[in-house]
């Protein structure tokens, strides 16, 4: 009713705006003071009396210490208590309310308006997908749900010869897919943080994982001929060093370092290109003991490609040939490519099928 009568005021007043502007017509309507009701609020003509620039109320909400919802606007000032809640002590069990700045809770008793105090959210390391010319960061508030994500594109590229010596330097042995060429055969290598795949033509397999205890377990797989299956070896040493050497086994390490001037930006391409001949690194074989190699052999790059985003390389491409082969006719190949943070699973067939075995045991034989 209280509601019914209000509108019916508000309508009144419109009209008799409307009738008086119709008959007077002598002046336009000034004053600074406010009138109102509990939906809208209008000025007061200085003149004559009348009002006008009718507006509807902008409240904001409060909860007193009588537990009175009062609603006051935020224009004119105008207040009244709109619900009476129950004394309690609130409740804030529930779930976080949360926009791009802070987070709080709700209290959960009902009709009640109080929020706990609102605070920043707390980001820790962010989740990166890294694609050939896009980077997607995704950092999780560590306290609610809220998620901020950052996206880089390839516009952000390094442009110095420091900032070229610390995209190089970014390179790391996780995180990544390449596949080099041999001529003979392909080895194709993806390393993750928990594990890794590699591949040695068609006649060995090697997956390494490290399970929830950081130790790691090695499967290999070997067959003599390409049409047979493989036979499966289980590792059970758990020691990091089976990993390390696998993975240095399959990886070329790059230092383009110094060698800026070398390489040409193409924007249309994103890329940076170099078909001289630049002196690097290749790694081989460990010992049979598992130990990490160290041993390298040089190798010339040429018709070299890079790909930059956010300060660190995402892509290589490169023909070489080793130093001491001197085959420039006929070189081998390989290309990298930065996967991002990736789950790493082993194949169950390779797990069902595997024959337990220690480090050092002699398998079949290639």
């Amino acid at each position: 009713m209280k509601k019914f009568f209000s509108i019916c005021l508000s309508v009144l007043i419109l009209l008799s705006c409307c009738s008086f502007l119709y008959a007077c017509g002598e002046h336009e309507h000034s004053g600074i003071t406010y009138g109102n009701d509990q939906t809208h609020h209008w000025y007061i003509c200085d003149g004559c009396e009348t009002p006008f620039d009718i507006t509807q109320h902008v409240f904001k909400e409060e909860l007193n210490d009588d537990f009175d919802i009062v609603k006051t606007c935020l224009e004119c000032n105008f207040s009244f208590v709109d619900i009476r809640v129950e004394e309690h002590a609130h409740d804030y069990s529930g779930e976080y309310v949360f926009n791009d700045a802070f987070h709080y809770v709700q209290c959960a008793f009902e009709n009640c308006i109080m929020q706990s105090e609102k605070e920043e959210h707390i980001f820790g390391t962010p989740e990166i997908v890294q694609e050939v010319n896009l980077i997607i960061k995704t950092y999780k508030c560590e306290v609610c749900d809220y998620k901020k994500v950052v996206e880089t594109t390839i516009n952000s590229i390094i442009s110095g010869q420091k900032e070229w010596n610390d995209a190089f330097n970014n390179l790391t042995m996780t995180n990544f897919e390449m596949k080099v060429d041999l001529g003979s055969e392909i080895r194709h290598c993806i390393v993750t943080q928990n594990g890794a795949y590699i591949n040695y033509g068609d006649y060995q397999i090697c997956y390494t994982q490290k399970d929830e205890n950081n130790q790691w377990t090695t499967y290999i797989g070997r067959r003599a001929k390409q049409n047979e299956a493989f036979n499966w070896y289980l590792i059970e040493e758990k020691e990091d060093l089976i990993y390390s050497s696998f993975v240095r086994s399959a990886t070329i390490e790059i230092k383009y370092v110094d060698t800026f001037n070398n390489f040409t930006y193409n924007s249309e391409r994103g890329e940076y290109l170099c078909k001289d001949i630049l002196e690097c690194k290749a790694y081989y074989w460990g010992d049979e003991s598992g130990a990490v190699a160290t041993e390298y052999r040089l190798i010339n790059c040429f018709n070299n490609v890079i790909k930059a985003i956010d300060g660190k390389i995402s892509f290589i491409q490169a023909n070489y040939y080793f130093e001491d082969e001197a085959s420039y006719e006929s070189p081998y190949s390989f290309m990298y490519y930065n996967i991002g943070i990736a789950e790493f699973k082993i194949p169950q067939t390779v797990i069902d099928n595997a024959v337990s075995i220690s480090w050092g045991d002699s398998l079949n034989p290639v």
